[in-house]
């Protein structure tokens, strides 16, 4: 690679690359109280095709910025062919992108992840993703004073004015909603409405039966619930479907975590029809983990993880014919009966901006606030010229 004004951008491949690609996230964070620092080996794994199952169907290269021997961004470019084979495009992604303020740095790396994506046909670069909208992604553009819930993505408020002032455009916004379970239980009148409304659902759809997770089951449970949501969320923006290797690899992320409480399932004669479920917010407890090192955070992470009394709203879908009946509400009720002695508060994200309006009625009945917004960006693959003109190209 070339270096040109002090920057030069280079290929991660060895011990002290990946060293130096944590090092990045924790140099533009480090005075960011809200920010959360994730364990070196789940990024590492995120990034590795040798053990995610994402690159079964993608490619992808990881590149650092160096200005002199100190490392100042990184970024990985990322092909996904299933994403092209579902969406019939040519879009190219960049992720796990870290930037200071500075459009110097920002250009070389946007510019080397360009140029690597360049040979696959590529005629848009989108971003940011980690490694795709089943991960991490976007710019957080409000809401920067509380912290991150577990796989929502964080990023400094500089980000939307430096990727739009490389040409970058918004391709579409996302949104999240706090939801006080605690506020519902203080409430008798309100949660007396929500059991009403709850009433009456069951009423017009008597053949519902609403569960929880099987604990015996859980594999076989969490199978299901993906087959029917791969079905009813092919009309959500930017879709992929979830492989069975994907959804094995996540079951064995987060089986640690998962309580049988944040999982509400509504069946049809033992056919599941709509479900919800809930994640506990393991970054509430990495926050409060201290230490550089894995070894470190992790028996800490552990302690602080019993202790969370967050969770977010990881899925939820139902049956085309129940879609629209008021089948969440239904849900979210048995959620909170099952779960609001431990946990007082919940995000439900993410709301991608078209489904936005539909969200509104559950906004009505339970005490749903929206208070944080994502953005995604596009653009062409054009190369990126710096601020005197000249072409941003990467040898």
């Amino acid at each position: 690679m070339e270096a040109a004004g002090g920057l030069e951008v280079r290929p991660v491949s060895s011990r002290r690359d990946w060293r130096a690609f944590h090092q990045v996230r924790r140099q533009v964070y480090r005075r960011d109280p809200s920010a959360v620092m994730p364990l070196d080996r789940q990024e590492r794994e995120r990034l590795d095709p040798a053990v995610h199952p994402f690159y079964e169907h993608a490619e992808r290269e990881v590149f650092v910025c160096w200005e002199g021997r100190r490392p100042v961004g990184r970024v990985a470019a990322i092909v996904d062919h299933l994403h092209r084979q579902v969406h019939q495009d040519d879009v190219g992604f960049f992720g796990f992108f870290e930037s200071p303020n500075r459009p110097d740095v920002a250009r070389k790396l946007l510019e080397t992840a360009r140029r690597w994506l360049e040979p696959f046909g590529c005629r848009t670069l989108r971003g940011p993703v980690s490694p795709s909208l089943k991960g991490e992604f976007g710019v957080q553009i409000s809401g920067h004073e509380t912290p991150p819930y577990i796989m929502m993505a964080y990023t400094p408020k500089y980000y939307d004015d430096l990727l739009r002032g490389l040409g970058f455009e918004v391709v579409k916004s996302f949104f999240a909603y706090r939801c006080g379970f605690d506020e519902l239980a203080r409430s008798q009148t309100k949660y007396a409405e929500v059991s009403e409304v709850c009433r009456k659902i069951a009423e017009r759809f008597p053949e519902l039966e609403p569960g929880t997770l099987d604990p015996r089951d859980v594999d076989g449970e969490l199978r299901r619930m993906n087959a029917l949501a791969n079905d009813v969320r092919q009309d959500v923006w930017g879709f992929v479907p979830l492989t069975a290797a994907e959804l094995d690899y996540m079951v064995r992320q987060v089986r640690r975590v998962l309580d049988p409480d944040l999982f509400a399932f509504v069946r049809r004669e033992g056919e599941l029809v709509g479900y919800l479920t809930m994640l506990p917010d393991v970054n509430w407890a990495l926050q409060r983990s201290v230490g550089r090192w894995d070894w470190l955070r992790i028996p800490q992470l552990l302690f602080w993880l019993r202790r969370t009394r967050r969770a977010r709203v990881f899925a939820v879908g139902a049956h085309e014919k129940y879609r629209h009946g008021g089948i969440a509400v239904l849900l979210m009720k048995k959620l909170f009966d099952q779960s609001a002695s431990r946990y007082q508060e919940f995000e439900i994200s993410w709301i991608v901006e078209d489904n936005a309006r539909s969200f509104r009625s559950l906004q009505r009945m339970l005490p749903v606030t929206l208070y944080k917004t994502y953005c995604l960006y596009d653009r062409s693959m054009e190369p990126f010229y710096s601020c005197d003109g000249e072409r941003g190209d990467v040898a």
